[in-house]
């Protein structure tokens, strides 16, 4: 090999050629018999990194790209990081590398990229391909640039992808920002397997509502974000009714599905991404707040249908206690929204139990003490599902507290007497009487009599004395 041929065609300067050549004609047998017949890829090239030489083992990865420039080759999602990195290894005297996506003789592949600075015009390479096989590549991406629950780009290769399209052969360029409304209800009441899978949802639907070359990203836990190139305000309007009319069909447990929605358009470079991020986010909060009452309650009321369904002892069960509930407001001199207050906690007081497993509530036996503690957790998690909610916050504590005892024995808190709320006193006697005269799931139903025998044997421990005497006296004498 003839390396001043080679040298002169990219380093003009003779010092810089004598400088390079006496760093590898220490042992230049050695050197270009490890660099041509070498068991890796080895590269070297210029300080504008273009490629000046290529071992056979480069060339059978890379093919005929000797004078190309070096990122050129590289993957449009690994360019910050290249430009990053070679931007470090002009200052650096140690070997330096990184993991890069290349795209070599049409394919992609993931490349462990090692470079020493040979001079600040020369630097020799090594390319380690780290792409076994499909199911190793596949993996590689959705780590690095995919969310792994959507297969949707993630907020990493978002920010990426802005930076590169924001320019002006882009313009008009579009962002749709979305959030899936009411997802910490969704999981508080059917746990995170529900609420994964209306993610998943609102990935597809979002998918097949926008264009291949868009980029659909998910941002966050229930958020995602769409940039879409050359697309004008009308345009994106259209896509945003597109994705409302496909949302709006997608159900899942009784829960239709349902997105608040922004957009915004960038139509220069004087107009910063924060800005032009924050229009659209803006946009889709304020979609949220105006909305939000509406949907937390059709949620709820979803909730509901579908324990009702699962269940339909509980459904009877609620209605009777929404109706002693308002009989017992009306012994007790309650105003008119003080009635619905509690006609509401009587219908929702066991709304909880749609995140307790389908066979412990359905058991027709004693339960044992782990599912009995199980069960118990039903009034926290109904809770959480209606304090978060305009309609039905008010009556959250309600739900709450319904199963504590005034003698202070009962749960979650372990209450006592008046410190438990009057409305969940009154509650926890509802609750207890209609499920002592109706039929349960492992025991036979009392008559009146016996039932009444049963809130007197526990009055002043279970339940509130007088309560209980208004309770019987005015309520169950007038059912």
């Amino acid at each position: 090999m003839n390396k001043d041929v080679w040298l002169k065609d990219y380093i003009k300067d003779p010092e810089l050629i004598n400088e390079v050549l006496n760093k590898i004609s220490q042992s230049a047998p050695v050197f270009e018999k490890a660099f041509d017949l070498g068991p890796v890829p080895f590269i070297l090239f210029n300080g504008n990194f273009e490629l000046v030489k290529l071992n056979e083992k480069a060339v059978n990865l890379m093919g005929s790209v000797k004078g190309k420039a070096l990122r050129s080759l590289v993957h449009h999602e690994s360019l910050d990081l290249f430009d990053y990195f070679m931007k470090n290894i002009k200052t650096s005297e140690d070997s330096n590398q990184t993991l890069l996506w290349f795209f070599l003789k049409e394919k992609k592949r993931y490349i462990k990229f090692i470079v020493n600075r040979l001079n600040e015009s020369l630097y020799q390479g090594v390319l380690i391909d780290e792409s076994f096989g499909n199911e190793t590549l596949k993996t590689l991406e959705v780590m690095g640039f995919k969310d792994f629950l959507t297969g949707l780009y993630n907020r990493r290769y978002f920010h990426a992808e802005m930076t590169r399209l924001d320019v002006k052969r882009n313009y008009p360029l579009g962002l749709i920002m979305a959030d899936l409304n009411g997802l910490k209800l969704i999981n508080d009441a059917f746990g995170h397997h529900l609420g994964d899978k209306m993610i998943q949802e609102v990935a597809t639907v979002l998918l097949e509502a926008c264009r291949e070359d868009d980029i659909v990203a998910r941002i966050g836990g229930d958020e995602f974000a769409v940039i879409l190139a050359n697309t004008d305000k009308s345009e994106l309007e259209s896509f945003l009714k597109r994705i409302k009319d496909e949302i709006g069909q997608k159900s899942l447990e009784n829960i239709n599905l349902s997105l608040a929605l922004g957009f915004s358009v960038k139509t220069c470079q004087e107009d910063h991404f924060n800005k032009f991020f924050k229009r659209a986010e803006d946009m889709m909060y304020k979609d949220k707040l105006l909305n939000a009452s509406s949907q937390r309650a059709d949620i709820i009321n979803g909730i509901l249908s579908t324990l009702h369904e699962k269940h339909p002892r509980e459904s009877h069960h609620s209605k009777n206690v929404s109706r002693y509930m308002v009989k017992f407001g009306e012994a007790m001199g309650f105003g008119a929204d003080r009635l619905h207050k509690v006609e509401s906690a009587g219908l929702l007081h066991d709304i909880g139990k749609i995140a307790i497993d389908y066979k412990v509530l359905e058991e027709k036996r004693t339960l044992h003490k782990e599912e009995e503690a199980l069960v118990q957790t039903h009034s926290e998690i109904g809770y959480r599902i209606l304090k978060n909610t305009v309609t039905f916050g008010d009556i959250a504590e309600i739900v709450l507290y319904h199963h504590e005892r005034i003698d202070g024995t009962g749960y979650p808190r372990g209450l006592k007497g008046s410190v438990i709320p009057l409305e969940s006193r009154m509650l926890n006697i509802c609750d207890a009487y209609d499920a002592m005269i109706s039929n349960d799931s492992y025991r036979r139903p009392l008559n009146r009599k016996s039932a009444v025998e049963e809130l007197l044997e526990h009055s002043g421990s279970q339940f509130d004395p007088l309560l209980i005497d208004i309770f019987i006296r005015k309520v169950i004498h007038y059912l």
